[in-house]
C-alpha cells in the first residue's frame, strides 16, 4: 500500500528547496538580491525576538516564577561564569562575517574612501545590535525550563529550535 507524503513533511522539503534558492542567489546574485536576503533576514530575526519577549511577559504557558531560567530582563547583561564570557566572546567573532561583504563591494562603490568606512559602521551596529545583542537578549528572557524537559538545556541538540517549538504551541496555536 502506498503512502502520501505528508503536508508537514512536503512543507519541510518546499521550504528547504526555497531557502537553497535563497542561499544560491544570495551567493551568485546581484547587490540588490543580497541586501534584501540581508533585510528579510533581520526582519525574520526581529519577528522572533519579538515573539520571544511577548512569551516571557503574558506567559500563556503559565510559567512559574521558578521555572524561567533569567531572573529579569536585565540579568543576562551580568556575566554568570567565566566559561560563558569565553563562549560569548567566541560567537561575537562571528559579528565580523559582513565585513568580507563590505569590503568586496567596495568594488561598486562610487566614493569607496567614504563608502567603505561607513558600511563597516553600519554593519557593526546592525550585526551588532540586531544579529547579536537582540537574539541574545531575546533568547535569555524567554528561556525556560519548560523548553527542555528531557535532560535540560545541555541536553539539547537545537535549544533555539526547542524554545521556537514551545513559543509557537503557547503562542502561535502550534505553528
Amino acid at each position: 500500500k502506498r503512502t502520501r507524503p505528508s503536508r508537514k513533511a512536503l512543507t519541510a522539503v518546499s521550504l528547504a528547496a526555497f531557502v537553497g534558492f535563497l542561499a544560491l542567489r544570495g551567493i551568485t546574485g546581484s547587490m540588490t538580491s543580497s541586501i534584501l536576503l540581508n533585510v528579510l533576514q533581520l526582519l525574520i530575526l526581529v519577528a522572533f525576538c519579538s515573539l520571544a519577549i511577548i512569551f516571557r511577559v503574558v506567559n500563556p504557558a503559565d510559567i512559574q516564577a521558578s521555572e524561567w531560567l533569567s531572573p529579569g530582563p536585565a540579568a543576562f547583561l551580568l556575566p554568570q561564569e567565566w566559561r560563558g564570557v569565553l563562549l560569548q566572546a567566541a560567537l561575537s567573532i562571528l559579528l565580523v562575517v559582513g565585513f568580507e561583504s563590505i569590503v568586496s563591494s567596495g568594488v561598486a562603490a562610487e566614493n569607496p574612501q567614504r563608502d567603505i568606512s561607513r558600511g563597516l559602521i553600519v554593519t557593526l551596529v546592525v550585526q551588532g545590535f540586531l544579529a547579536y545583542f537582540l537574539q541574545y537578549f531575546a533568547f535569555q528572557y524567554a528561556l525556560t525550563t519548560r523548553a527542555f524537559p528531557a535532560g535540560g538545556l545541555s541536553a539539547s541538540g537545537a535549544p533555539l529550535g526547542d524554545l521556537a517549538i514551545l513559543i509557537g504551541n503557547s503562542l502561535l496555536m502550534g505553528n
